[in-house]
């Protein structure tokens, strides 16, 4: 049983007022070792945590809450016990930094760039992250099998994220900031001294938000900054989309199909399953209109398309 588990368990029988004597010291010096071993913090994140942990101690001791500003030595005068279960409950989760404390080291991979230098990262699931200069990234060697998270620490990569319809995945930035996606391309920029943090979409469809609301969800050609000091969120048509490669290698022209749906956001359909198997070999750009991929990729099989009236299905067929 891990560190924080027994914890868990401590807390529920304080609780319930189910531990002997040796249980109740146990609980106190755990949580007396936070006051020990502080882990230090901005003051922007200070005053965030502080805002979520009265929150959640008054879900916990089932206080209604009041229009009152709280200084954070106050908490000090908070019993142990109730402390204690807050920090389990609440953000206090964030001092113990779960994703460095759970994974072991040797499976934590952590990437830099220096100032003038570019780097490209392949994930273990065919991801591929291009680290502009002067950025940081973590990411786990083996994702689990709920999702695929990594941490953008600092600066600016560009993504290419391999399709998982059942596994998403999520880019996180010190400022807890997560976008969060199935299979698509885009570009996030996140400097600790710029004012905002920037997510652009170059294919696909993206969502970004944080533990407390979803601020958008994106398509291809779409930005959105996020002001860290007024927290507001603002989405905005790029002028020019980011073009992004698309590469189809002696592939089928279904799995063709499916890497178009996500890159356009639009629905295939194929009309005929013998043709599910035709191969295609071929590099195009998202800068062209599917409707002119669609129509070479056609040309090369003998087959047909129709357009829906609203642009966004497309039926392939033969001669």
């Amino acid at each position: 049983m891990t560190e924080e588990e027994q914890a868990r368990e401590l807390l529920k029988k304080y609780q319930a007022k189910g531990l002997d004597t040796d249980g109740i010291k146990k609980v106190e010096e755990w949580y007396a070792s936070f006051e020990e071993n502080p882990v230090p913090i901005n003051k922007e994140r200070k005053a965030a945590i502080r805002e979520d942990m009265f929150a959640e101690l008054q879900k916990v001791m089932d206080i209604q809450p009041k229009p009152k500003i709280f200084n954070w030595p106050s908490i000090t005068r908070i019993t142990s016990a109730a402390a204690a279960v807050l920090i389990i409950l609440g953000v206090g989760i964030i001092f113990w930094q779960p994703a460095v404390h759970k994974t072991p080291q040797e499976k934590l991979f952590f990437t830099s760039t220096d100032a003038g230098e570019h780097k490209k990262i392949t994930l273990s699931d065919g991801s591929e992250i291009w680290l502009n200069p002067s950025s940081r990234i973590s990411y786990q060697q083996e994702f689990s099998a709920a999702d695929r998270t990594i941490e953008l620490t600092e600066g600016e990569a560009f993504f290419k994220i391999a399709h998982e319809k059942q596994r998403p995945f999520l880019v996180t930035t010190a400022d807890h900031i997560t976008t969060k996606v199935l299979g698509t391309s885009f570009r996030i920029k996140s400097y600790g001294a710029r004012k905002n943090i920037d997510v652009l979409v170059a294919t696909g469809k993206v969502t970004v938000g944080n533990s407390r609301q979803v601020f958008a969800t994106m398509t291809r050609g779409q930005q959105i900054s996020y002001d860290k000091v007024n927290q507001r969120a603002d989405v905005t048509e790029m002028a020019v989309p980011i073009a992004v490669k698309l590469v189809f290698d002696n592939i089928t022209l279904e799995e063709v199909l499916t890497e178009l749906e996500y890159a356009y956001s639009i629905h295939a359909e194929l009309q005929d399953e013998s043709i599910n198997h035709l191969k295609c070999e071929a590099t195009f750009s998202t800068k062209q209109p599917v409707t002119e991929i669609l129509d070479i990729l056609c040309s090369l099989h003998h087959l047909k398309f129709k357009e829906s009236d609203d642009h966004k299905t497309f039926k392939i067929y033969k001669l």
